[in-house]
């Protein structure tokens, strides 16, 4: 649960912005944990909610509409595919979430996504890039997560996500399982990073 003062700040916050803009906004749940090996993670939606976020966005003035979780399943037989892990099961639910962020863009409403492990923003970033020819990422993080398949470390696809989604990296991405359907929809020069503090050699 939020703080008492960290739930102010957190509704002066969006009262501010949505007196300046008026949002419509969608919230959609992306309980997904296997972009990495933390459990927990899957467990964020459920957790904002009860903090009180729903509460401020409200009493803040957006139009706010909740299209709920969505439902992740585990691929059968999800192999690892070049030190890669759980290809299948993230590329498909990134796939549902990139569907599911496009028909909330239709409806209207600015989508705010509740993960869920890094992962996600490959979906995330593309459903909205669908609306978007002209996309502009700020990734606000201590990690870069734009190791490829071949320089990663770790395996996971939460270290990966921005590397999926640069078109100047597509020849770097090999046709991994779960991802056929993703093109890249973001040139290198329309992401600007803050908060860098530890980038791995292969990303450098």
């Amino acid at each position: 649960m939020m703080s008492g003062k960290s739930l102010v700040l957190l509704n002066r916050g969006v009262s501010m912005i949505s007196r300046r803009f008026n949002h419509n906004v969608g919230i959609i749940g992306a309980p997904l944990s296997r972009g990495q090996g933390k459990e927990g993670v899957r467990m964020g939606p459920d957790a904002l909610r009860k903090s009180g976020l729903m509460t401020a966005l409200q009493t803040g003035g957006c139009n706010l509409k909740d299209y709920g979780n969505l439902k992740f399943e585990d691929e059968p037989e999800d192999e690892t595919f070049r030190n890669v892990k759980m290809p299948r099961t993230v590329g498909k639910a990134n796939e549902k979430l990139s569907q599911a962020v496009s028909l909330i863009k239709a409806d209207g409403r600015t989508c705010v996504i509740l993960g869920g492990d890094h992962s996600l923003a490959i979906g995330s970033i593309s459903g909205n890039a669908a609306f978007h020819s002209n996309l502009c990422v700020v990734w606000v993080d201590a990690h870069a997560d734009i190791n490829t398949p071949s320089t990663t470390p770790s395996g996971n696809l939460h270290g990966q996500p921005v590397s999926f989604l640069i078109k100047e990296l597509k020849t770097e991405i090999p046709a991994l399982p779960g991802f056929s359907w993703l093109e890249p929809c973001l040139s290198a020069k329309d992401i600007v990073y803050v908060g860098l503090r530890d980038v791995d050699p292969g990303e450098k």
